[in-house]
């Protein structure tokens, strides 16, 4: 909420993992991030780092030791933004998004692999005000 207005929202599953074909399957210990998204004109705020920032430290304090998402491969933001907390490409799925078609980037974050924020380690609910 910015002002009172919803500004942008995430959305996951517990104990299910992206599978090689798209699918969603169960798998124990994984966190799926279905989607993550700011409204256009609260973009560039910081507000992906702290939602961003959250799904990590749900995943850290509710025990996953993974986590997978995936974006549309046009979508250079969020998948820079990923990067900084830790995600790391896994493959892409080529034409999984329709209107237009597009390949999916699929990233994975597991609990051994440190976040960072601006080049700096960042414990798992951030560094304060994401820059």
């Amino acid at each position: 909420m910015v002002d009172g207005v919803k500004a942008g929202c995430c959305a996951f599953e517990t104990h299910v993992d992206f599978a090689e074909d798209g699918d969603i399957v169960p798998a124990a210990g994984v966190l799926y991030i279905a989607t993550t998204g700011i409204l256009p004109r609260y973009q560039g705020q910081g507000l992906g780092a702290v939602l961003k920032s959250w799904q990590v430290a749900y995943a850290r304090r509710h025990g996953f030791q993974r986590m997978v998402t995936s974006s549309r491969a046009s979508n250079a933001a969020m998948i820079a933004l990923n990067g900084r907390f830790g995600f790391q490409i896994a493959r892409r799925i080529e034409g999984y998004y329709t209107d237009p078609l597009e390949a999916a980037v699929v990233m994975e974050w597991t609990r051994s692999r440190p976040c960072r924020l601006n080049g700096d380690s960042a414990s798992p609910l951030g560094s304060g005000t994401p820059r």
